[in-house]
């Protein structure tokens, strides 16, 4: 008698199966489907990811090679088509890198211009965009008026951050470059007295004293100055 049950059982279970089986199959089988073919292409998304960040990385070695073999407009162009095709990681870095050789090359108003746009992109890292600010200064420092250096860096001297050093170094040796003595003289104590300003720095800061027949170290800190457009001057306190 149970092996009659059983066999009741199982033919019912075959019907039902057979019931859902004809309303719900095809949606089954393309949830099968989908499941399969989403994972492999899934996979297949992530190889290729892997394989451009692996094409980025060795054009990006293969420009800086030819940089370095002193090949610098053959160099000049990877880095452009780097700056146009690669991740954004890569394509910050290519444009730091041409913004640089088109300073070796003497293009300073287009280095100064791209390191410009760097600094002025926010989707990229903001280290980055400092220390494009500081390039462009740096090119800027040999020619240009002393205001439009100091319009560029004070920002960064009042900061917190360690590239108030940096921005301090080049309000100094732009104010020497311009016959101004008073105010390197306060860039660059500031400088030689602040215990945290790197070695290399600081060294720099205290030759630049010597030369300028300065104190390095008795005076306390003074402020940059700076002259407003009308020409009355305020003092800045530049954070140590």
């Amino acid at each position: 008698m149970s092996d009659i049950f059983r066999e009741v059982e199982e033919d019912l279970r075959q019907d039902n199966y057979r019931k859902i089986w004809d309303e719900w199959g095809m949606l089954i089988v393309a949830v099968v489907v989908i499941i399969v073919f989403g994972t492999a292409g899934y996979q297949i998304w992530q190889g290729y990811q892997s394989s451009q960040r692996l094409n980025y990385a060795d054009a990006y070695i293969a420009a800086s090679e030819l940089d370095r073999n002193d090949q610098q407009d053959q160099a000049l162009s990877a880095f452009e088509a780097l700056a146009k095709t690669g991740s954004e990681g890569y394509q910050a870095l290519a444009k730091f890198r041409k913004a640089g050789i088109l300073g070796d090359q003497d293009k300073i108003d287009e280095a100064i211009a791209l390191f410009d746009e760097i600094a002025g992109d926010p989707a990229i890292d903001d280290s980055f965009r400092r220390l494009a600010q500081i390039k462009a200064a740096v090119l800027l420092a040999e020619s240009a008026p002393y205001v439009d250096i100091r319009d560029r860096v004070v920002p960064l001297a009042e900061s917190q951050t360690p590239w108030r050093f940096s921005a301090l170094e080049i309000l100094g040796y732009a104010a020497f470059k311009h016959d101004d003595p008073a105010r390197a003289i306060q860039s660059f104590q500031r400088l030689a007295e602040d215990p945290e300003t790197p070695i290399s720095i600081r060294t720099r800061a205290t030759e630049m004293l010597i030369i300028l027949d300065a104190p390095s170290g008795e005076a306390s800190p003074a402020p940059v100055v700076i002259e407003d457009p009308d020409g009355q001057s305020s003092e800045s306190g530049v954070s140590e």
